[in-house]
């Protein structure tokens, strides 16, 4: 045997030891591993693979003792949680509690969802009581709708011309009460009683007697021959352009009787020469000439004045026609040559429609339209 076979065993020997002493004292086995390290040492020098191996042992054996402890640790918890804690109890308890509230659960939502079905049948129930319901009234008044078209009849001739005289005295009082027009309203009165004379009826026998105290009355209002003097103030405002304007008037000089003047006389005639002071009458007033500008605009001044004497004249406004007129003849006296003759006539024109009466009062012609429209109304 070599060397290297003699240290193998002498190496592998304390590993037995190591393994069959597991269970001793820990003290004592190093101190056995140090007594026999000596020897060993002190016998045959050891080489260093003999060092790994030694090693090697050692931890497999630590690792072996670590591992039974884990063991025994594990098996104690085990036995722990078997034995003192009873855990499948604990489950089984659970469990039991956990069915318990599933089949409450289960009882309520059957309980609501019982009771949702009632709702929902209970509604839909009456919906339909309601729809079916509603159907039938509808139906109810489609057939009387129906029945009622059936039985109508369109509108006969005498409706027909009744509903045309009713239109024609409306207009004729519009054209009274609005307008001031007492022969358009005269006509329309006449077409309308022609066409109620025609209806031969003996029940508007009323209408006709009313219509034709109307139509008297109307006749008897004096006629004014408006579109006359509509036109006599258009001639008027076109003759304005024509008129001259007023000339600057001089005072003539008066005459004084040679008298023997005096110190202070003759003083005061030569102050005279720079200052000159002289009273004007009334009818002596000078009146200053108008600017080119202030020309225009009194002319257009004339000419509204004259358009507003024409609405006036239409209708029927007595006041305004009066006074667009008064302030168109002042206009004239003052700032244009009354001496001329054109401006005399137009003068004479304006004094000469001033005396117009354009405001009348018009007889009432309602009576006839209330007594047709009570007569339809009866016979409907």
């Amino acid at each position: 045997m070599t060397d290297s076979d003699t240290s193998k065993q002498q190496g592998d020997q304390p590993d037995d030891n190591l393994v069959d002493k597991s269970e001793v004292d820990k003290s004592e086995i190093d101190k056995s591993e140090i007594d026999k390290s000596e020897i060993d040492t002190s016998a045959v020098e050891e080489t260093p693979e003999q060092v790994v191996v030694k090693a090697k042992g050692r931890g497999v054996a630590f690792f072996a003792v670590l591992l039974s402890l884990g063991t025994l640790a594990a098996v104690g918890y085990v036995y722990y949680l078997l034995v003192y804690l009873d855990p499948l109890s604990q489950l089984r308890s659970d469990k039991a509690d956990a069915s318990e509230q599933t089949a409450a659960l289960s009882a309520r939502i059957s309980s609501e969802i019982s009771a949702l079905r009632e709702h929902q049948e209970e509604a839909l129930n009456m919906a339909l009581a309601k729809q079916a319901t509603q159907l039938s009234e509808n139906e109810d008044a489609v057939l009387e709708s129906l029945q009622q078209a059936m039985l109508a009849a369109p509108p006969s001739q005498r409706e027909w011309k009744l509903a045309e005289a009713e239109y024609l005295l409306r207009i004729a009082n519009h054209r009274v009460l609005m307008e001031q027009d007492s022969s358009g309203a005269l006509q329309l009165l006449q077409v309308a009683d022609g066409i109620i004379a025609e209806l031969d009826d003996f029940s508007l026998h009323q209408v006709r007697a009313r219509l034709a105290d109307e139509i008297i009355a109307l006749r008897q209002v004096p006629r004014d021959d408006l579109q006359g003097i509509y036109l006599q103030i258009e001639a008027l405002k076109a003759a304005v352009d024509a008129l001259p304007f007023a000339l600057p008037e001089y005072v003539e000089k008066r005459q004084q009787a040679a008298v023997e003047e005096t110190v202070w006389a003759r003083l005061g005639r030569e102050l005279q020469q720079f200052i000159r002071v002289r009273s004007l009458s009334q009818s002596e007033s000078i009146k200053p000439l108008l600017a080119p500008d202030e020309e225009q605009y009194l002319e257009l001044n004339i000419r509204l004045a004259f358009e507003q004497a024409q609405l006036a004249t239409l209708k029927r406004h007595q006041v305004v026609f009066e006074h667009a007129l008064q302030s168109v003849n002042e206009w004239l006296k003052a700032y244009l040559d009354t001496d001329n003759p054109k401006t005399q006539i137009v003068i004479d024109g304006i004094d000469a429609l001033l005396e117009v009466n354009l405001s009348r009062s018009l007889p009432d012609i309602s009576g006839s339209l209330n007594e047709l429209k009570s007569s339809r109304r009866s016979n409907s």
